[in-house]
C-alpha cells in the first residue's frame, strides 16, 4: 500500500477559504458566507373627502397625508443563532375645515424599534432576549383642543424579555410568538404636565415587572392581498395593556397601494375621563405609492 503523504503548506494545489480570493490553479474563486440580510419597504399615502355645505350627513373637508417605512437587519449564520432588528417608522398628518386651532395634526405617530437575540433549542423553538422601545415624532392634539396629549419622548416605553419564541411558516403563513416570563418595562414621560395620563403617579418614569406574550404574523391571503399583525400585551399582574395591530395591504400595481389600518388597544393604566373607557380603537384607509427594496 502506497503511502499518501498531506500536501504542504506551500503546496500549489491548496485553495484558501479563509477570504474572498481567486485561485488561477484551478480557476476557482472562494467566498465567506454572508449570513446578513437587509430589506426594507416605505410608502406614502393620500387620502382627501369633500362634503358640499348641503351634504345630508354632514361632515369636514379633509386631506391626509401618511408615510411610513420599514427596515429589517437580520442576521443569521445558519447554526442556531439568530439577531434580529426591525425599525418602524410612521407619521401622519391631516387638515380639516372644523378644526379652527390647528393647519394640521397628527393622526398616525410611531417610532419603534425591535432588537431580538435568539439561541436555537429545537427546529420551531429559540431560547431569545428581546428589547422593544417605542415612542413618536411629533405633538399630539385633539381638534379644537391647545393641549397637547403626547410628545415626542411623552411617553416612551421599553420593555426588555427573557423567554422564548416560537416560529411556524406554513400554507404562506408566517408566525412568531414570543412568550416572555420575565420583563422589565421602563417607562418615561418628558413632559410633566402629562406623567399622570400615562399612570406615573408624579414621576417622570417608572419600571414595572411583569410577563408579556408579543405575536407577529404575515399572511399572504392572495397574491396582491396581504395581512401584517402584531398582537402585544403586557401585565404587572394588578393592570394590562393590550394592542392589536392590523395592516391589510391590497396591491394594485409594482408601486400603487391600498393600505387599511386596524388598531384595537385596552391599557387600564391611563387616566381616563369619567365615562370613558378602557377600549381604544384607531383606523385608516388610503392609497399611494408603496415601494419595496
Amino acid at each position: 500500500v502506497e503511502e499518501v503523504q498531506k500536501p504542504k503548506k506551500s503546496d500549489k494545489t491548496l485553495v484558501p477559504i479563509h477570504t474572498d480570493e481567486y485561485d488561477s490553479n484551478h480557476n476557482l474563486v472562494v467566498k465567506r458566507p454572508n449570513f446578513w440580510t437587509f430589506k426594507g419597504n416605505a410608502s406614502l399615502q393620500f387620502m382627501q373627502a369633500y362634503f358640499s355645505d348641503n351634504w345630508y350627513k354632514g361632515g369636514d373637508n379633509n386631506n391626509t397625508l401618511l408615510a411610513t417605512c420599514n427596515i429589517h437587519a437580520n442576521y443569521d449564520n445558519k447554526q442556531g443563532f439568530i439577531w434580529t432588528n426591525h425599525l418602524e417608522m410612521k407619521i401622519g398628518f391631516q387638515n380639516s375645515k372644523g378644526d379652527d386651532l390647528h393647519n394640521f395634526k397628527t393622526h398616525a405617530d410611531l417610532i419603534r424599534l425591535t432588537n431580538k437575540f435568539g439561541l436555537q433549542a429545537t427546529k420551531r423553538w429559540y431560547y431569545t432576549a428581546t428589547l422593544q422601545s417605542w415612542t413618536q415624532f411629533y405633538k399630539g392634539y385633539r381638534a379644537n383642543d391647545p393641549t397637547v396629549y403626547s410628545d415626542f419622548m411623552s411617553p416612551f416605553e421599553s420593555l426588555l424579555t427573557l423567554g422564548m419564541d416560537y416560529k411556524l411558516n406554513v400554507n404562506k403563513i408566517d408566525i412568531t410568538v414570543s412568550l416572555s416570563p420575565l420583563a422589565g418595562k421602563f417607562k418615561y414621560c418628558d413632559r410633566r404636565a402629562l406623567v399622570n395620563n400615562y399612570g406615573l403617579k408624579d414621576k417622570h418614569s417608572i419600571f414595572e415587572f411583569g410577563s408579556n406574550i408579543t405575536t407577529t404574523f404575515q399572511w399572504n391571503i392572495w397574491k396582491d392581498v396581504q395581512w401584517n399583525g402584531r398582537i402585544y400585551y403586557f401585565t404587572d399582574y394588578d393592570k394590562a395593556q393590550i394592542e392589536w395591530e392590523n395592516t391589510i395591504n391590497l396591491r394594485i400595481n409594482k408601486y400603487l397601494t391600498t393600505k387599511l389600518f386596524l388598531y384595537p388597544r385596552f391599557d387600564d393604566s391611563v387616566n381616563r375621563q369619567e365615562g370613558d373607557s378602557y377600549f381604544q380603537f384607531h383606523e385608516t384607509f388610503t392609497l399611494g405609492i408603496d415601494i419595496s427594496f
